[in-house]
């Protein structure tokens, strides 16, 4: 390609002034219609939230009531055996090495 080919090109890539000064009325344009409907959106959407959070709470409110009208069958943790020893209580487990350099696979 000659030096005149790519400048014609560049300069048919460049829009003009008008071009640029429409183009921006019509961003404003379709932003400007789009905004209410975004504003209804985001309410529909804060409606459903509300709406979830309450079936949240009114289930985590029947779940409550439901377990206070039926106590577990061992008031008090009866039966539950105290740990005798630390491996029992779980006092057993110790921190993995995480040093990476200090890890080999066992055969």
């Amino acid at each position: 390609m000659s030096d005149q080919d790519n400048a014609s090109i560049d300069e048919q890539k460049q829009p003009t002034e008008a071009e640029l000064k429409k183009q921006r009325e019509d961003l404003n344009k379709f932003y400007g219609e789009q905004i209410p409907l975004l504003k209804k959106r985001a309410q529909y959407e804060g409606l459903l939230t509300e709406i979830e959070v309450a079936r949240m709470t009114r289930f985590e409110i029947t779940m409550a009531r439901a377990q206070m009208m039926n106590p577990p069958q061992n008031p008090q943790g009866a039966g539950m055996k105290e740990p005798s020893s630390p491996e029992e209580a779980g006092e057993h487990m110790i921190p993995v090495n995480t040093d990476k350099k200090s890890r080999k696979l066992q055969d």
